[in-house]
């Protein structure tokens, strides 16, 4: 199944409102679970094979489409705050295995807290910026590029975004992503 056909059968699933034939349930389980998987299959090969940028990209792309949106747009803070549990999961997972416990939004999560962070998606800038050093997106109070190795600092990735565009376009992606899927990992008891 291509990546188009993928993400619509995605969002198929997700917009179905009407009641189910309890008859059909177990095959659309069964159908979910082949949707689900097949989702995930892209970012799993390139995180597997270590394309830690590519992977960043494709994360972003199934988490935007997570939302029901198109490739290019933003996250608005609600969406981020009520992210699908089973998606989060889905997508840290498989950061957290393939790079060994080092990238992964609950790594992300659990470094934000430890610089006095609040999960509650809102932007608190000396926390922020305590975040930005730690996982090395700053330095002397000026963002840097982003590292797409395993020599970068624990934390540093998934970035989602290009942190100078971020930051340029004056809505706080980055600050808001981070508290809102902090808050959001913690709703749904990702560790």
């Amino acid at each position: 199944m291509g990546r188009g056909a993928t993400d619509l059968a995605y969002v198929c699933w997700q917009e179905t409102t009407k009641r189910i034939d309890p008859g059909l349930v177990e095959e659309l389980r069964a159908l979910k679970n082949a949707v689900q998987s097949s989702r995930y299959q892209r970012l799993e090969e390139l995180l597997k094979n270590q394309q830690w940028k590519e992977a960043d990209k494709e994360t972003y792309r199934l988490m935007i489409t997570a939302v029901g949106k198109d490739e290019g747009q933003w996250f608005e803070r609600e969406e981020l705050l009520y992210f699908p549990c089973e998606e989060l999961l889905s997508i840290d997972g498989l950061w957290v295995k393939y790079s060994e416990g080092r990238f992964g939004f609950s790594v992300q999560k659990e470094l934000y807290l430890d610089c006095g962070g609040i999960a509650d998606g809102q932007y608190h800038e000396k926390v922020w910026k305590g975040f930005c050093h730690a996982v090395g997106w700053m330095k002397e109070n000026a963002y840097s590029n982003v590292i797409f190795d395993t020599s970068s600092p624990r934390g540093h990735l998934p970035v989602v975004v290009d942190l100078g565009e971020a930051v340029g376009g004056g809505w706080g992606f980055g600050e808001r992503v981070v508290s809102s899927l902090a808050s959001r990992l913690v709703d749904c008891s990702i560790r």
